[in-house]
């Protein structure tokens, strides 16, 4: 063979060999396959126990994470697709009932709505932390599962803080959660050597580092360990990943599938011995910002309770008791001040004033709770007629206490309405005592 013609093959053959690398598949030993068109998705809600702006933050970044690592999700906007339907703001900062949800997915045509809450946001110098959680609902079957995230993030600007502690939620581990839900199954479709192929790539987010549990399905849905591996190279619908540990005969087949390995999940920050002290300790000597109040954290809630009771006072004597009760609430008990005004048939008149207490377990969270609690106070009673009202001997006032058991219904769940009934024995001054039942309505402010 001439040289000329030597030189000819070899340039020829490095030319056809660039050609074939930048072809469609090009140097992987199986096809890839082609990406299937993932699930409509829409972001429907993000509420939670902070302010509107947090809400909304943690909104935009559910969404931007979604649309950078699921690119197989199809993102329906409720605005675009439902014009002048209400959906005025996208995505809603507050919450929304799961029934209206599904109602709303089933409009848009989608296949999984999400409602996002902040479950927490707090800022205790110089760190911050959140935690939060998104359900997702099949629209189809109405099942549901949840995933959460935590976030932590330090500054001395309490708001930049709590800002990055809410981002920070959405980090690889909450998105290893959700592609373990949402994402088809990875099964081994090629190995040469040390490497492994399997279906699905960079569509559902898959990048090069993270590491796969190999699992080999047997007979009545027993499976058992057979590796693990470290994704090298990520293509369209295909992956290749390093065996970093086989503990058998690894193949392509259906059999052989692969998990992904969640990182683990943050911890919380150390706070340094003696931090705290130093809180006014700058950079260049300047004085920190403001500290903003740290967010509620709990489910308390401010109920004024408005309650009625007809009762019976001494034999057989018919009395109406009316109060209203501002209180704390919290989800196992409640605390706060009682006011109270009766009036007899008899022209008897009970005012009473004092303090309540008490715990309520769920029953059903959310919808019903048992109620077991008192009262003491200090109560003025006449008995009539009011002539001479401060001066009549039928004047007297003295302590009082009660105790009743009862049932509360949230009619909303529980930032809505509550509903109260309970029996109640009410011991006052002069022998003053009221037996009966209470009705009480709550309302959350």
């Amino acid at each position: 063979m001439s040289g000329k013609r030597v030189v000819f093959t070899i340039v020829f053959s490095l030319i056809f060999s660039v050609i074939i690398c930048f072809l469609p598949g090009g140097l992987w030993p199986v096809q890839a396959v082609e990406a299937m068109e993932g699930p409509r998705v829409s972001l429907l809600a993000f509420g939670g126990n902070a302010e509107k702006e947090y809400c909304q933050l943690a909104a935009n970044r559910l969404v931007s994470v979604l649309a950078e690592d699921f690119p197989f999700f199809i993102l329906v906007d409720p605005q675009e697709a439902l014009p002048g339907e209400g959906y005025d703001e996208y995505p809603i900062t507050g919450l929304l009932a799961e029934a209206e949800a599904v109602a709303i997915g089933r409009s848009l045509g989608v296949d999984l709505v999400l409602l996002g809450h902040i479950d927490r946001l707090s800022y205790d110098y110089p760190w911050a932390e959140a935690w939060v959680t998104v359900k997702v609902l099949e629209v189809g079957s109405n099942q549901y599962y949840y995933i959460s995230g935590y976030g932590a993030a330090g500054s001395t600007d309490g708001q930049t803080a709590m800002r990055n502690a809410v981002a920070d939620c959405f980090s690889a581990h909450f998105l290893a959660e959700l592609r373990r839900q949402v994402a088809p199954v990875s099964f081994v479709s090629a190995v040469e050597g040390d490497f492994l192929y399997f279906s699905n790539g960079r569509e559902i987010g898959i990048k090069e580092g993270m590491q796969y549990r190999i699992w080999r399905q047997g007979e009545a849905d027993r499976r058992t360990e057979a590796g693990t591996a470290e994704v090298t190279e990520v293509g369209k619908g295909i992956a290749k990943a390093r065996i970093i540990g086989a503990k058998g005969e690894i193949r392509a087949s259906d059999e052989f599938y692969l998990e992904e390995i969640p990182p683990a999940p943050k911890e919380r920050p150390v706070v340094a011995k003696g931090e705290k002290e130093e809180r006014g300790l700058r950079p260049a000597g300047k004085k920190p910002e403001k500290e903003p109040e740290p967010v509620r954290s709990s489910r308390r809630r401010e109920v004024t309770t408005f309650s009625y009771i007809p009762v019976l006072l001494g034999k057989n004597a018919p009395f109406n008791l009316a109060e209203i009760r501002p209180r704390q609430e919290g989800k196992y008990g409640y605390w706060g001040s009682v006011l109270g005004l009766g009036y007899g048939k008899e022209k008897d008149i009970y005012i009473n004033t004092g303090f309540e207490a008490g715990l309520q377990l769920p029953v059903i969270d959310d919808f019903l709770a048992l109620t077991f609690g008192g009262a003491i106070g200090y109560g003025f009673l006449h008995r009539g007629p009011h002539d001479e009202f401060f001066r009549s001997q039928n004047l007297s006032s003295g302590f009082y206490c009660s105790f009743n058991t009862g049932l509360k219904f949230y009619i909303f769940g529980y930032d809505g309405l509550r509903l109260e009934y309970d029996k109640i024995n009410h011991t006052g001054p002069r022998g003053f005592f009221l037996k009966g039942h209470r009705i009480s309505l709550g309302i959350k402010f």
